[in-house]
């Protein structure tokens, strides 16, 4: 066999034949020791010959001992060259398959150190770069962009010159759940222009910056069409007229936590003159962080007037229920029945007890009924009533008698104003806090009032505004010993007198006028049984259930 290298020409059988002569297997064995005990030695001379020639004999072999050694170290290292030749052509394949190969051996380590973490950075399976797409760098750019839409929005819309909402706010009372307040700038009209000129210049006008209150923002509302939540019954409470003082308590817990204004009008007087006679009962009330509502029967003029003042959070909180869904003059219920069914904190009647043509009836901002026929001489159906109009935020407007109007006319009324539900009795006897009640039977054109018998002593019913979502109603029932009897003048001037009213509006009195709390009739309602009704208005509690 014949093995060639670049620095070697080897054959193999010569180097073996060659081991196998100079090394005979039969010399492997140990040649035997002499005895020299009791024998005769030979001559000097003859063993000194025989040892010199087994010493050159034993040099010539160790000669060869060296000599072979060197050559199977030659073979032994040209096997090893060879191995590691293969090795290498194997890593170089690898080298070319595997571009992170890494050949260690002749990169500093360094180097190494820094292409594997180069490698580590670029790799494909970085959970922030898949299929070459460099999501890090999206990210980067992303985050550049909005912080620079943030710097340009802030350079054009913070007024540096504005004072801070949070230094206005008043403190929270503990007895219940903070509510929450911000600020709000009023300008007054004759000054508009200067303050336009002031915001162009980013620089608050004197009057602006001086006129600036805390407004009552509500935690909750109620979705139109969604049942109203339960009243909690720990929040019902009852006074007897005798500490009619502890009710203030109440409303100044009410003020605590900005459900009522510092400065608003209450009509609650505990130093009123309250009925303790036939028909008595405890002043009753109900409050949470949303509503505030107080009953009490008071003597005016020697009548028992009912009076239920509520104050509510939200103006979706004033709410009015039609029977059944459907206004008809057979579809019809009690009045206590309604109340439970809709989870009112207070329900008051509404207009007519029974269903009719006239007037308009607007449900669920929906215009259901608009009669356009003639009611009588220049009247129609749908105009010889004053109409009151309840918006989404719980403020009345009016449409007056003998206004005209046509339906679609209505419609974008409706819409423009934000009509939620509609009230058509009247008439309207108190507007902007001054007494517009004028049908004077002496006038020239005097044509009487369509409902209510106004000219005639009669039990009467009502309700108004005193405030933004702060309203009155008042119910005067015949009794027995105090026979409340009064023309819808004397309603419209006593009421009046009260000085509380921002408008007043007169509902059906008489037996249908009613009033409910906590699921029970307050007010003494005339031949002592209640009468059917289409529909009502009630009062509701924002807080959800349960909490």
């Amino acid at each position: 066999m014949y093995m060639e290298n670049n620095n070697y020409n080897i054959n193999i059988d010569d180097i073996m034949s060659e081991f196998s002569t100079t090394f005979p297997q039969s010399s492997q064995e140990k040649p035997k020791q002499q005895s020299v005990s009791g024998r005769e030695v030979k001559s000097s001379n003859a063993a000194y010959s025989e040892n010199k020639a087994k010493n050159a004999a034993s040099s010539s072999k160790r000669a060869s001992d060296s000599e072979l050694s060197k050559m199977w170290d030659e073979v032994s290292s040209y096997e090893r060259r060879k191995k590691t030749e293969q090795k290498t052509m194997r890593q170089g394949t690898v080298k070319e398959k595997n571009s992170d190969y890494i050949d260690t051996r002749a990169v500093p380590e360094k180097k190494v150190r820094e292409k594997r973490r180069t490698d580590n950075t670029d790799n494909d399976r970085s959970p922030m770069k898949t299929r070459g797409v460099d999501y890090k760098r999206i990210l980067s750019v992303v985050f550049s962009l909005g912080l620079i839409i943030c710097l340009v929005w802030g350079l054009f819309n913070i007024n540096p010159y504005k004072s801070s909402s949070s230094s206005s706010q008043k403190p929270v009372a503990t007895p219940v759940a903070a509510a929450v307040q911000t600020t709000q700038t009023t300008v007054p009209a004759d000054t508009a222009a200067q303050n336009e000129t002031a915001e162009s210049s980013d620089v608050p006008s004197d009057e602006e910056a001086s006129v600036e209150e805390v407004v009552y923002t509500p935690k909750y509302t109620l979705a139109e069409g969604q049942m109203a939540p339960k009243p909690n019954s720990s929040c019902y409470g009852q006074v007897s007229v005798n500490d009619a003082s502890k009710v203030l308590e109440v409303i100044q817990q009410a003020r605590d936590i900005g459900l009522l204004k510092e400065d608003e009008t209450i009509a609650f007087n505990p130093s009123a003159q309250f009925n303790t006679g036939s028909y008595y009962q405890d002043i009753m009330y109900y409050f949470d962080e949303t509503i505030l509502t107080i009953c009490w029967k008071e003597i005016i003029e020697g009548s028992t007037v009912t009076f239920c003042e509520t104050k509510i959070a939200d103006g979706s909180q004033i709410r009015m229920e039609v029977y059944g869904d459907i206004y008809d003059e057979n579809d019809n219920s009690y009045l206590q029945q309604m109340a439970l069914a809709n989870n009112s904190v207070v329900a008051m009647n509404s207009d007519k007890c029974k269903a009719r043509g006239d007037g308009i009836l607007v449900y669920e901002r929906t215009l259901y009924k608009y009669n356009e026929n003639t009611y009588a001489g220049a009247l129609k159906r749908y105009n010889c009533l004053d109409n009151c109009l309840v918006k989404g935020n719980g403020d009345f407007i009016f449409t007056k008698r003998l206004e005209e109007m046509t339906t679609d006319e209505m419609n974008q009324f409706i819409a423009d104003n934000d009509v939620i539900f509609s009230i058509s009795f009247g008439p309207l006897l108190i507007e902007n806090g001054e007494m517009v009640y004028g049908y004077n039977p002496g006038d020239d054109n005097y044509i009487e009032y369509a409902f209510g018998e106004t000219e005639k002593p009669y039990s009467r019913c009502g309700m108004g505004q005193i405030d933004e979502r702060h309203y009155l109603y008042c119910s005067l029932n015949h009794s027995d010993e105090q026979e409340a009897r009064w023309t819808m003048r004397d309603f419209a001037n006593h009421m009046y007198a009260k000085g509380v009213f921002k408008n007043f509006y007169a509902l059906d009195g008489g037996q249908t006028a009613e009033l409910v709390i906590n699921d029970t009739i307050y007010n003494h309602i005339d031949y002592g049984a209640e009468r059917y009704t289409s529909n009502c208005i009630y009062f509701a509690t924002a807080i959800p259930d349960g909490g």
